[in-house]
């Protein structure tokens, strides 16, 4: 079962982060362990509605195109900017030549993905040698020990959804590229009430893979948890992985 994701995509933007501090955080270490300059040429692979990708761009200068599977997502993305090219594309098999791109970039993507170690395979066979390929993603234990996991169902899903990160090195090494992460956190403080909400409105994919009813069900048992748990505010270190294969010479 996979996500409706022109569903999605009419409320993504609504429902996700757009804060530019926020963005320019995370993409700041995209841009740092891609080494993305504004010469470079830069893939993002399953840009969504390209929130990183037109943060990526903005930040750098760099020739900077976005790929999604989902006509919706794109379209979203083009309502955003026309800097940015959009193609619509399969992370399984990119439309583009070998040795293309000087970075991919794959964000909070790669467990969207139907094959994954197809998507590696194939972002390596595009990247030039010696390129940068950066999978930012989350790790088997901060699923486990996030508050999605107060919302019955979900970690279970996201553990079989979300490659662990020695798959993900593994995977690169196998597709000739050497493999290495690193950890970025940041201090966040979220109300309670805030958080509650956003899962209302179903702001990660995961939670489209529940019916209604047991959507309902959860909710109500992930609203008493929270409250119980952090009362009027949860504070955590926000924490994110970034994977990075370089193209062996």
């Amino acid at each position: 079962m996979r996500p409706d994701y022109g569903r999605i995509a009419e409320y993504y933007d609504r429902v996700r982060t757009n804060d530019a501090d926020y963005l320019r955080f995370w993409t700041a270490r995209l841009i740092k362990f891609g080494e993305i300059t504004g010469e470079s040429r830069v893939l993002d692979v399953g840009c969504g509605t390209g929130r990183f990708t037109l943060t990526m761009e903005e930040m750098t200068g760099a020739n900077v195109s976005g790929l999604d599977a989902s006509v919706d997502m794109l379209k979203r993305a083009k309502e955003k900017s026309g800097r940015v090219k959009w193609v619509r594309g399969s992370a399984e098999d990119l439309p583009f030549e070998k040795e293309f791109f000087d970075t991919i970039t794959i964000t909070m993507a790669l467990h969207q993905f139907e094959d994954k170690k197809k998507a590696i395979a194939e972002a390596s066979r595009v990247l030039k040698t010696g390129g940068q390929l950066v999978v930012l993603t989350t790790s088997h234990g901060r699923i486990r020990n996030s508050y999605f996991a107060l919302f019955p169902g979900v970690a279970a899903i996201d553990l079989k959804r979300f490659p662990a990160i020695p798959e993900i090195k593994r995977w690169m090494r196998e597709s000739g590229m050497r493999a290495e992460f690193h950890i970025v956190r940041r201090k966040r403080e979220i109300p309670v009430d805030t958080v509650i909400d956003w899962m209302r409105k179903r702001f990660i994919s995961t939670l489209e893979l529940l019916d209604d009813k047991e959507f309902e069900r959860g909710l109500a048992i992930f609203e008493k948890q929270m409250r119980e748990k952090y009362g009027r505010l949860y504070r955590d270190m926000e924490t994110f992985y970034y994977v990075v294969g370089q193209k062996s010479e």
